[in-house]
């Protein structure tokens, strides 16, 4: 499906949902600090980390057609890369197209080092794009929208589950993707964006990995009462009694 994606995301409509998406994470991804940022998108001649401050920014990709440069080959679901080495990584929109994407979030959660950070940009499906993906999926069955959209409810779930702490969600694009409604309903999107309604076609969410830190407990010994503290040990030693015969 990757090459489909990158060819949709060239349409108006596509452009315009990026567009969206990339102020939204702009925002979110200049206070975000560290040495290394991972980026697993659906686009790979994108790079959505231009604001960044980290410098040393790859990126993986499960499939390499078409000579696109891409920083590593890698299945999603199985990272080659070490547990907490990463301090951002940026999921986009490769949940709602991963087989399992469950595991792909527990790869991501894995990797990322104890207080860094996940970028997930997903598509909302309580969202009129999220009504029309659902029918344009089932009318084709060589449509792009042949994929799952994770409810927040659900990415709520999962969060807590790998100990990831939601900071943040913002919604874009909140109008039809329709190009004939698109003009009519263009002012649903800066009431949406102004009032933060969870309705937009598109939501950018940041969770934080939060690890509890293990704080050794030193063994509370017995103190003796301070008024045998000072007498021999064989005054409060303890004595076996003998045994005794019951006649």
């Amino acid at each position: 499906m990757i090459p489909k994606l990158e060819d949709w995301l060239e349409t108006s409509l596509g452009e315009d949902i990026l567009k969206k998406e990339q102020a939204l994470i702009d925002k979110k991804i200049h206070s975000l600090f560290g040495y290394h940022l991972l980026q697993l998108s659906i686009s790979r001649q994108h790079d959505l980390a231009k604001q960044s401050a980290i410098r040393h920014r790859f990126s993986m990709c499960p499939v390499d057609e078409f000579n696109q440069q891409v920083g590593a080959i890698a299945d999603p679901d199985n990272l080659p890369l070490e547990t907490d080495s990463t301090d951002v990584v940026i999921l986009h929109h490769v949940l709602e197209y991963s087989q399992f994407p469950h595991q792909l979030l527990r790869e991501a959660a894995r990797i990322t080092v104890p207080h860094g950070h996940l970028v997930i940009i997903g598509f909302n499906p309580w969202s009129l794009l999220g009504a029309w993906s659902a029918m344009s999926g089932r009318l084709s069955s060589s449509s792009i929208w042949q994929n799952r959209l994770i409810s927040m409810k659900r990415m709520y779930d999962w969060l807590s589950l790998l100990d990831l702490d939601l900071m943040s969600v913002d919604y874009c694009f909140y109008h039809s993707p329709h190009p004939r409604i698109l003009q009519k309903l263009s002012s649903f999107e800066r009431l949406g964006q102004r009032y933060r309604l969870p309705f937009g076609g598109s939501y950018v969410l940041v969770a934080k990995k939060e690890m509890a830190t293990l704080t050794p407990h030193r063994p509370r010994w017995l103190r003796a009462p301070s008024f045998v503290a000072g007498l021999e040990p064989s005054i409060y030693s303890h004595k076996i009694p003998k045994k005794t015969t019951i006649h």
